[in-house]
């Protein structure tokens, strides 16, 4: 209903959570950090939103900046040796893509 009332009438709702799942069936999320807006993010399809909310975890930013040591999830090795496997790299193109 909220979604008909926003695209039909124009209305404008301001939806508060911490589920990502809600926060995803809007047009755009805001971030805040101690009441100041640190990120805004126009949503697009479940996917991008998937890859967005990793590209801004530990995880996410580790991969974008560069492993030292080794990193390995679930037996699956991102870096190796400090060098990123093929699996690193295709996460990192796919979090720099977004």
């Amino acid at each position: 209903m909220m979604h008909k009332l926003n695209h039909e009438l124009g209305t404008t709702f301001i939806v508060v959570t911490h589920d990502p799942a809600v926060a995803r069936q809007t047009d755009r999320i805001l971030l805040l950090d101690s009441r100041r807006i640190v990120r805004e993010d126009v949503v697009s399809d479940p996917y991008s939103e998937d890859l967005k909310m990793l590209k801004n975890s530990p995880l996410g930013r580790a991969v974008l900046e560069g492993m030292e040591a080794d990193l390995a999830i679930e037996g699956m090795v991102l870096y190796q040796d400090g060098q990123p496997t093929e699996v690193g790299r295709f996460l990192r193109e796919m979090l720099e893509a977004v």
